[in-house]
């Protein structure tokens, strides 16, 4: 059938609209997928003061499971993770805090130039995905990737990666 104003036969019209509302449908849906994607189970870094001191100053919480990441004496940061929380430790090593061991890698991270960097470490606490408190970071990287896993399991991934050597 032939449309008065001559537009297009009824056919291909109807055609055109199913294609245009699978397009549309399609549209919402890879954008429902790829918004589970990014959304996902992430923690982050709240930088603070407080926490940069209690390392400088050699006292952190005792209760807290510490642990490096890096080379021996020459850690990229420093964790502590709270009781009732997990880290799954691919690369980091666990370190007794309050000790002279402990307080050489601090003061390793909180010299510059050593690492021919301009930052000095600087301490965060750890929040998980609601944002509640999971532990302290020191760091002279002020970023990590942090994955919350099911049963109060975290994953914390080196902050330190080539680019951040080149300075890219």
């Amino acid at each position: 059938m032939v449309s008065l104003k001559g537009r297009c036969l009824q056919r291909p019209c109807s055609i055109r609209r199913k294609f245009a509302s699978s397009a549309v449908y399609c549209f919402f849906l890879l954008l429902l997928f790829l918004g589970g994607c990014t959304a996902g189970q992430y923690g982050q870094l709240r930088m603070d003061s407080k926490v940069t001191q209690m390392f400088d100053a050699g006292s952190v919480p005792g209760s807290f499971r510490y642990y490096t990441i890096g080379r021996n004496d020459l850690p990229y940061a420093i964790i502590g993770i709270i009781p009732g929380y997990h880290l799954i430790p691919d690369f980091w090593d666990p370190v007794e805090p309050n000790n002279p061991a402990f307080t050489r890698k601090v003061r390793f991270i909180w010299t510059p130039e050593t690492w021919d960097r301009y930052e000095n470490g600087t301490g965060a606490w750890i929040l998980d995905s609601k944002g509640d408190k999971i532990g302290i970071w020191y760091s002279m990287y002020p970023r990590t990737v942090i994955k919350m896993i099911s049963d109060h399991r975290v994953e914390i991934f080196s902050p330190y990666t080539p680019s951040n050597a080149l300075g890219i």
